[in-house]
């Protein structure tokens, strides 16, 4: 870990304003964002209604609101490293509650001390911690104010659907504030009706254009049983509704199919809709197209909920912009490149997929670390959607209903991980004295049974979430 005493420094500081800004407050939730949009001590998402620097705020007040935060910030005092690796211990050795193999690292997010540690350079399987790598790899490989277009384009009396990367198309009026519904099917169907009556077509074929994404269609390293959780890898999709992970079966298909009724509604007759095996025509003429929302939006609606989806969407269009295969394989190349130029440690790293559904990724509690200290120190506007997007306890996303009690809401901004076998947690904890760490903890090969040393019979292993949450609480409390 760097040396980064000079980073105490206002000057610093006042460069990380564009991500975070910290007011620390009395009790309970402590609200940084300029906008009382969520609490926290991150600067938070704010509505886009295009693509725009991210987040949009007042110079001055940003250059304000920096020296309040070093001011209240950095006179926190630093809780003691013996006491931290206390409370580790406490954890590694609560047999009652953990089993399974334990990583963890905690560091002073400003003078990078190294507070406690348990094995935090053993790679282990990170469930959705993985996201992380594959949101700061978008960030910084794709940019993010881009976007992704979904385009149709005719060839005599054909229509193809070219799909690029855009798998959250909604079916209502489009919601530029939002990642899923940024564009529509009803949308798209209502423009490329009008360019194909504006030539004279009212009869069509339909081919669908998937060939930007090569198959595998899902990781091999992921469980049968989960792949319920993760549309097949295309690059086109729609979610049956916003609140569901479940895209179904061939979801490129299911948007040409909502797309054929849309264009059936406006009068145009689709007499047959198939998937093509080779790229549009180049003598393929435009007719319409929509955009996805921004890589910020996406890193941000993917992080906070822990979207499958979208990360694999993301890693393998990083392949692409890399100039590799875009498949899961090519995905996960470019990550790792991405993370090796930045810096991060990715020795006897795995990477296998972009979502961490697959049981073969294998990172570490300092590669996760590094990431967040990355954000917090160089980030600036590039990355703060990464911090942005991570949920926040108490209050949003997949650590909704955790760190709601103790006077935890809003002091812990982490992605969460679960896997049959493994549950992660990685981020950013504001002790209750205001001071801000970096940590990591994974928790795999987590057995399904254990023995009761009392009755000597098999018996559930009891959930790990709550002995780590009550880890970190006594972390917050030092």
């Amino acid at each position: 870990m760097r040396d980064r005493r000079e980073r105490a420094k206002l000057k610093a500081v006042k460069r990380q304003a564009f991500v975070f800004v910290i007011l620390a407050l009395a009790s309970g939730y402590v609200f940084a964002d300029a906008y009382d949009f969520v609490p926290g001590f991150l600067t938070v998402r704010e509505p886009e209604p295009v693509a725009s620097p991210y987040p949009e705020l007042n110079p001055v007040e940003q250059e304000g609101q920096s020296e309040l935060a070093l001011a209240s910030f950095a006179d926190a005092p630093m809780p003691k490293a013996a006491q931290v690796q206390k409370a580790l211990d406490g954890f590694l050795a609560d047999n009652d509650h953990l089993k399974g193999h334990v990583s963890a690292l905690v560091v002073d997010a400003i003078t990078g001390e190294t507070l406690g540690e348990i094995d935090p350079d053993t790679p282990r399987t990170p469930a959705s911690n993985m996201k992380v790598t594959t949101a700061l790899a978008a960030l910084d490989v794709l940019g993010g104010d881009t976007a992704f277009s979904t385009i149709t384009a005719l060839d005599g009396n054909t229509v193809y659907l070219i799909g690029g990367g855009d798998v959250l198309l909604g079916m209502e009026d489009p919601d530029p504030n939002a990642a899923y519904g940024h564009s529509s099917i009803p949308q798209l169907a209502e423009a490329t009706a009008k360019a194909l009556k504006d030539k004279g077509v009212t009869s069509i074929s339909l081919r669908v254009d998937s060939t930007l994404f090569a198959e595998p269609l899902y990781h091999e390293g992921v469980e049968p049983a989960n792949r319920q959780y993760v549309m097949q890898a295309r690059p086109l999709g729609t979610k049956e509704a916003a609140n569901t992970e479940l895209f179904g079966e061939d979801p490129d298909l299911r948007v040409a199919q909502l797309l054929t009724e849309k264009l059936r509604e406006q009068g145009i007759e689709v007499d047959s809709v198939e998937r093509t095996s080779t790229p549009s025509p180049e003598s393929a003429i435009e007719l319409a197209r929509v955009e996805s929302a921004s890589v910020r939006q996406l890193v941000d609606y993917m992080l906070t909920n822990s979207d499958n989806s979208t990360a694999e969407t993301l890693a393998h269009l990083v392949a692409v912009k890399s100039g590799k295969p875009a498949s899961f394989a090519g995905g996960a190349d470019a990550v790792r490149n991405t993370l090796d130029s930045l810096g991060v440690q990715t020795d006897d790293l795995i990477f296998a997929d972009g979502s961490g559904l697959s049981n073969d990724n294998r990172l570490t509690a300092r590669a996760l670390v590094e990431i967040a200290d990355l954000v917090w120190h160089d980030g600036g506007e590039k990355y703060g959607a990464l911090a942005a997007g991570l949920p926040v306890g108490g209050y949003n996303g997949t650590l909704n209903s955790r760190f709601m009690e103790d006077g935890m809401g809003g002091l812990v901004h982490a992605k969460t991980g679960s896997l049959s076998k493994v549950v992660s947690l990685s981020g950013y904890l504001q002790t209750k004295q205001g001071r801000l760490l970096e940590f990591a903890v994974i928790v795999d090969d987590i057995p399904d049974k254990r023995v009761n040393p009392e009755t000597e019979e098999e018996e559930p292993v009891p959930a790990v979430k709550p002995a780590m949450d009550k880890t970190l609480v006594a972390i917050a409390n030092l």
